[in-house]
C-alpha cells in the first residue's frame, strides 16, 4: 500500500463540523435490519450530477471509520467525473477498472486516517462504464468486501445513466444523495422506483447542503 496526500484543509474542517450528522448516518445504515451484517458494500449515487456525491461518500467512509474503528475502503467508480484522486492528491493508476477488467492487483492507498483506505478509478478508457456489466464484477466486489469491513463506492448519477441503475444491484445498500431545494421529489421518487425495479437495495437518502431558516438547534 502507498500513502496518499492530505485531504484539502477546508474539506477536513467540513467533515469535523458534520460529525454529529455522520454518526447518525452510520447508525441508520448499520441499524437497518437487512444491512446488519459483519461487512457491507454501499454505493453512493444521486439523481443528477453535482449534488454532492463525492463529499457524501468521503464523509460516510470517515464516519464509519470513526464509529466502528474498522478498516474502511473508499472506491471511486464515477468514471464520467472521477474526483477522489484530486481530493486526496494522488495519481489514478491501477485502480478499480484495472482490478475488474484486467484482473490486476488493485493499488490500495493509505490515507492520513488510519484504517481508511482509497482505491481510485484507475486509467480508464472512454467506454469505462462497460465495467458495470462485467461478468466477474460481483466476484471482485465480494473479494474487496472480504478484506474490509465496509466498502463505500463514490458512483455516477442515475438519471441519464442507464448502466448505473443496473450496476446498483450488486451492492448491499444504495445511498441516494439529494441536494436541498434543488432535486424535485418526483425525480427522487422516479430514481428510487428505478433502482428498486432493477433489484437495487435503497439503504437511505442523504439530504445535502441543507438550509436552516430558524436556529439550527430547534431542528434537533
Amino acid at each position: 500500500m502507498e500513502n496518499t496526500g492530505f485531504l484539502q484543509k477546508n474539506f477536513k474542517l467540513l467533515i469535523e463540523k458534520n460529525l454529529k450528522e455522520l454518526s447518525s448516518i452510520e447508525s441508520n445504515l448499520l441499524g437497518a435490519e437487512n444491512l446488519a451484517e459483519d461487512s457491507g458494500t454501499f454505493f453512493v449515487t444521486s439523481c443528477h450530477d453535482k449534488e454532492g456525491k463525492t463529499t457524501s461518500a468521503i464523509s460516510m467512509a470517515y464516519g464509519l471509520y470513526m464509529q466502528t474503528d474498522s478498516n474502511i475502503l473508499l472506491v471511486d467508480t464515477n468514471f464520467d467525473n472521477p474526483n477522489l484522486d484530486k481530493m486526496f492528491s494522488v495519481n489514478a493508476s491501477v485502480g478499480f477498472y484495472d482490478y475488474v477488467v484486467n484482473d490486476t492487483k488493485p493499488n490500495i492507498l493509505e490515507t492520513e486516517f488510519e484504517k481508511l483506505f482509497l482505491l481510485t478509478t484507475g486509467e480508464t478508457p472512454n467506454n469505462a462504464k462497460t465495467i458495470y456489466r462485467h461478468p466477474h464484477l460481483k466476484e471482485k466486489l465480494n473479494t474487496l468486501k472480504s478484506k474490509f469491513k465496509y466498502v463505500i463506492f463514490d458512483g455516477s448519477s442515475v438519471v441519464g445513466n442507464p448502466d448505473t441503475a443496473i450496476f446498483l444491484r450488486n451492492f448491499d445498500g444504495v445511498v441516494v444523495v439529494v441536494e436541498c431545494e434543488k432535486t424535485r421529489w418526483q425525480v427522487l421518487q422516479h430514481t428510487i422506483d428505478k433502482v428498486n425495479s432493477l433489484r437495487g437495495n435503497i439503504a437511505g437518502v442523504v439530504l445535502n447542503r441543507r438550509k436552516y431558516y430558524i436556529p439550527r438547534f430547534l431542528y434537533d
